[in-house]
C-alpha cells in the first residue's frame, strides 16, 4: 500500500478482541494509526460519544467471524461485509485496546470504495487502505457514517465566518457570509446540546504551556462538547492515547482561536433531526410535540445563554445565489494528519 510517497506493506491476522466492550463503543476506541483517515476517526469518535446507538447499528453480526458493515452514500444505505483479519492484527492502524469495531469500521470504509471513491479525495486504489488512508473530507465521512440530511461547514474568512450548508448528496442549499464568531459559536454550541456531531478541520499547529501539541495542521478531530465556564470548545485528537505521547488526547480552544487560524468546523444535522422526528410522534392528548420541541430549546438554553452577551463583530450575511454555487461546493481541503 502507499501513504503519500510511501510505500509498504502489511501482513494479516485475526483479532480475538470483541466488536464492543462491555460498556458499548467509545470514544477512547479511536487511536489513529499509520493512515492518513482523521476525517474519518474524528467522526467516529464523535458518534460514539454522542450517540452510541448509532454505532451499534452500523454492525450486523453474521456468526461466521464476519460482519455486515453499513454506511450511507448521498443519502443511501450501502452495505459491505468484512471479516476480523485485520492489518498486523490490528496494531498498525486504528489500534482500539478492548474492542474492534472501529478497526472493522475502518476496513469497511475501504471495501466501500470499490463501487466508487467516496472519500473527498482523488486518489483512488478501489477496495484498499491506501483509497482512504490518504485524506478526505470529514464533511462526507459524517453522512457515511449518520446517513445525515443536512451537513453544515463554518468557514474561517478574515474576520468572520462563512456558511455553507449541504444536503445528504452534497448539493448546496444555502450560502452565506459575514457570520460573527459570537452567532457561529451559539450555533455550534446549541448543536452539541442538541446532539448533533460537530468536526474540526484544523489547518494550523500548535501548542499549550506544557509543550504538547494541541492543534495539528490538515488534521481533523472531534468537537465533543462546549464548556461554558471557560467559554471553550473541547476537542478530542483521533490520535488517541499511546506511550510517550507528545498530544494532548483532548484540549481546549476558542472560536476565536480557530478563526484566526482559518479553520473550518462541520456540523451534522442527526441530533435535531432525531428530537424533530421524536416531536411528529403525539401521544392521544397531543402533550408530545410541545415537550420534545422544548427538550430540544432548554438542552440547548443553558449553552446560547452563556454566551449570549459575546461581542457581534460580523458583518450583514449575503444572501447565496446561484452564480455561486459550483464554487461552494467544493468541500474543506482533505484532512490527512
Amino acid at each position: 500500500m502507499i501513504l503519500g510517497s510511501t510505500q509498504f506493506s502489511v501482513s494479516y491476522s485475526n483479532s480475538t478482541k470483541p466488536l464492543f466492550s462491555a460498556a458499548g463503543a467509545s470514544m477512547n476506541d479511536i487511536n489513529q494509526g499509520y493512515l492518513g483517515d482523521c476525517y474519518l476517526l474524528a467522526g467516529l469518535a464523535e458518534v460514539a460519544y454522542k450517540e452510541q446507538s448509532v454505532i451499534s447499528s452500523m454492525f450486523t453480526v453474521n456468526g461466521n467471524n464476519t460482519y455486515g458493515v453499513r454506511f450511507y452514500v448521498n443519502g443511501t444505505a450501502r452495505y459491505v461485509t468484512v471479516n476480523t483479519a485485520l492489518a498486523n492484527g490490528g496494531n498498525i492502524f486504528n489500534n482500539g485496546s478492548s474492542a474492534i469495531w472501529a478497526s472493522l469500521a475502518e476496513k469497511a470504509y475501504a471495501e466501500l470504495q470499490a463501487s466508487g471513491v467516496y472519500t473527498g479525495n482523488s486518489i483512488n486504489y478501489g477496495n484498499s487502505y491506501t483509497t482512504i488512508g490518504n485524506g478526505g473530507a470529514p464533511e462526507i465521512a459524517l453522512e457515511a457514517i449518520t446517513g445525515a440530511t443536512q451537513i453544515t461547514d463554518f468557514r474561517a474568512m478574515g474576520g468572520s465566518w462563512g456558511k455553507v450548508v449541504y444536503n445528504s448528496s452534497f448539493g448546496v442549499t444555502n450560502y452565506t457570509t459575514g457570520n460573527a464568531t459570537s452567532s457561529v459559536l451559539a450555533t455550534i454550541a446549541a448543536s452539541l446540546a442538541a446532539g448533533d456531531d460537530v468536526i474540526l478541520s484544523s489547518y494550523t499547529n500548535a501548542k499549550d504551556a506544557t509543550g504538547k501539541t494541541t492543534l495539528v495542521a490538515n488534521h481533523a478531530m472531534s468537537i465533543y462538547g462546549y464548556n461554558s465556564a471557560t467559554g471553550m470548545l473541547q476537542v478530542r485528537n483521533p490520535w488517541g492515547s499511546a506511550a510517550g505521547q507528545y498530544w494532548q488526547t483532548t484540549f481546549e480552544v476558542s472560536l476565536a482561536t480557530l478563526l484566526a487560524a482559518g479553520d473550518t468546523i462541520t456540523i451534522d444535522n442527526v441530533g435535531d433531526a432525531k428530537k424533530l422526528a421524536a416531536a411528529t410522534t403525539t401521544t392521544s392528548s397531543g402533550l408530545k410535540l410541545t415537550s420534545d420541541v422544548n427538550d430540544l430549546f432548554g438542552a440547548a438554553s443553558g449553552f446560547v445563554q452563556a454566551i449570549a452577551s459575546l461581542g457581534d463583530g460580523g458583518s450583514a450575511n449575503v444572501a447565496f445565489t446561484q452564480g455561486q454555487t459550483l464554487q461552494q461546493r467544493t468541500l474543506a481541503m482533505p484532512m490527512a494528519a
